[in-house]
């Protein structure tokens, strides 16, 4: 049997879930779910191109510096899903590396780097 947040999590990666439908999820209280919902956003973005903004505003947000895994954020992984979309969203996603808290890009830069996400 399948739990709710199971359920929504399978929902959000069938990438059947439109733009409305995953905008709540955004910012839910599971960092699994938000993590998720920005996956599936940012994979709207090269047909949406408008909604690259609030991908961009939850990457930043402060609850999505959430650890998923070790060194491994919420954020991370969006950072990650914005290199991999359209051109503005990589463009996004070279600035917002850029101006990534000391502190804590090198570990965005070992992630990405396993994720073997160009960043150039």
């Amino acid at each position: 049997m399948k739990t709710v947040s199971q359920d929504t999590i399978d929902r959000l990666r069938s990438g059947n879930m439109t733009v409305d439908e995953i905008r709540p999820h955004l910012h839910g209280n599971s960092a699994i779910i938000r993590c998720q919902a920005i996956e599936a956003m940012a994979g709207k973005i090269a047909s949406n191109p408008e909604i690259l903004h609030e991908v961009v505003d939850a990457i930043v947000d402060p609850i999505n510096s959430t650890r998923l895994m070790g060194a491994i954020s919420v954020a991370h992984v969006g950072l990650k899903n914005l290199f991999g979309s359209s051109q503005a969203a990589k463009e996004n996603a070279k600035q917002l590396l850029a101006n990534w808290p000391e502190a804590e890009r090198d570990d965005l830069l070992w992630f990405l780097k396993s994720e073997r996400v160009a960043i150039d």
